[in-house]
């Protein structure tokens, strides 16, 4: 089976994306009859509106040629549902629909998915990419019912499949009591993943003299803004590693205790399930698929947006009770071995590839 997916660039080191991180797993994990053919849509970090949009000309005109020269069965179309990718991924899901290739439509949240409603058009550009796509995927039942009612899809065409991740590596001790707490950010350095909060609540940590050490890895438009809030304002222990890959992001991890993700929106982040499965225990916000990962007060702790002084009182009560962050740490763990792990997405998603093409 020849299988066309879409993903910005999956090299680390010129693109921090989710999306990209999904389909890097889908493809090492590919059983031995599913063979993928990467198509590289979406802009890559640091690239200008004018270079992106040039690039994106370029895809539609390369698009049906991929398609036809390397005999795909069907399209796996990987979409943030903003209105970028609803605009872009419309014109690719049209042209493979006139060439008779059945579509997978993979969503992987966005603010119009659940937080912001779209405008008219780009309601009519989605409500069309859906209606043509043979199938739909969504990352939890909160977005299947979201679709649903804003678009007037028929549930048995969506399926709920959240992502996964392939490697789940033996755990960690916890520290002890009397070492500071080894606090983490990983992802793309966007404002809307919390980092104000973040900086402010690393402020208050430093005031009331909470020992912590604090990671951030990462890349993207707000790294100068949010790495200088935090060396002028929090005055905290900081140390910026930039992006981290292999050896090097495990090392991170396994070097980590709490995962700070203070989200205004989001689908179902692979920085989460990476990180719980490493045992970190993540302090996040409830939106997107989240609260179906992340039981607050189990395997974490699910905190308000936009609220640093949550932040606080989240590290304060981990840094305080030692027992508490081991507890959550196993449940974390187990959470991702029994219900996330790479081998059963692949053969869902494989059997999936084989409904739609019939």
């Amino acid at each position: 089976m020849n299988v066309l997916i879409s993903a910005p660039s999956l090299d680390p080191r010129t693109n921090v994306s989710g999306i990209s991180s999904v389909v890097q797993n889908v493809i090492i994990a590919a059983k031995p009859d599913c063979l993928y053919h990467h198509f590289q849509v979406g802009k890559s970090d640091k690239e200008n509106r004018i270079v992106s949009l040039v690039k994106l000309t370029f895809s539609v005109i390369r698009y049906p040629y991929s398609l036809l020269s390397n005999k795909i069965d069907i399209a796996h179309q990987n979409i943030p549902f903003d209105r970028k990718g609803i605009t872009r991924e419309f014109l690719f899901v049209l042209i493979a629909t006139c060439l008779r290739i059945p579509v997978l439509a993979h969503i992987h949240g966005g603010e119009l998915l659940l937080s912001k409603s779209p405008d008219r058009l780009t309601w009519l550009l989605a409500k069309i990419l859906l209606h043509f796509s043979s199938s739909i995927i969504v990352l939890g039942q909160i977005e299947k019912g979201s679709i649903i009612k804003q678009y007037g899809i028929q549930g048995e065409k969506i399926i709920v499949l959240p992502n996964a991740v392939i490697c789940i590596p033996e755990h960690k001790n916890v520290v002890c009591e009397k070492t500071p707490l080894n606090l983490l950010f990983i992802g793309r350095f966007d404002e809307r993943k919390g980092l104000n909060e973040i900086a402010i609540a690393l402020n208050s940590l430093t005031d009331q003299l909470i020992p912590y050490r604090f990671s951030l890895c990462g890349d993207g438009d707000y790294q100068s803004i949010f790495v200088s809030a935090l060396q002028s304002e929090a005055r905290a222990n900081v140390n910026f590693l930039g992006v981290v890959s292999g050896d090097s992001k495990t090392k991170v991890y396994l070097e980590s205790d709490v995962l700070c993700l203070p989200s205004y929106f989001e689908g179902l982040p692979m920085s989460l399930l990476e990180a719980m499965s490493f045992g970190l225990v993540p302090i996040t916000t409830g939106v997107g698929s989240i609260p179906e990962v992340v039981i607050s007060g189990v395997n974490g702790l699910i905190i308000p947006i936009k609220n640093s002084e949550a932040i606080v009182n989240s590290i304060i009560s981990l840094h305080k009770n030692r027992q508490l962050l081991l507890s959550m740490s196993n449940a974390a763990k187990k959470t991702i071995d029994q219900k996330y792990n790479m081998k059963s997405y692949a053969d869902k998603l494989f059997a999936l590839y084989s409904t739609s093409i019939r």
